[in-house]
């Protein structure tokens, strides 16, 4: 019979599951600098971020097509906070 040993040997670690359903899609982006650039700008403005995309495109280096993509994710609550601040970051780049 298989037991567990003794609580000090062993740490238990708390899992985060997240409701999709809670969160909407911000962008689609294809290059993950550009991503981890805009994650971290939403992060820094309070605005919550989950990134998802295809684990072969990191890989194998694809950058166009459906396993490229990074889809950017954020809270409902928080979309129209996430929205304007990636119109401000799209109008920087512009100038």
């Amino acid at each position: 019979m298989y037991s567990l040993p003794k609580r000090e040997q062993y740490t238990i670690y708390k899992v985060v599951v997240i409701k999709i359903k809670d969160w909407a899609l911000l962008t689609v982006i294809y290059d993950p600098i550009i991503a981890s650039l805009l994650e971290g700008r939403l992060k820094e403005e309070n605005v919550p971020v989950m990134m998802k995309g295809e684990a072969a495109g990191m890989i194998y280096g694809i950058t166009t097509g459906p396993l490229a993509e990074i889809r950017i994710y954020v809270p409902l609550a928080k979309l129209n906070d996430a929205r304007t601040l990636l119109k401000k970051i799209e109008g920087e780049n512009t100038e």
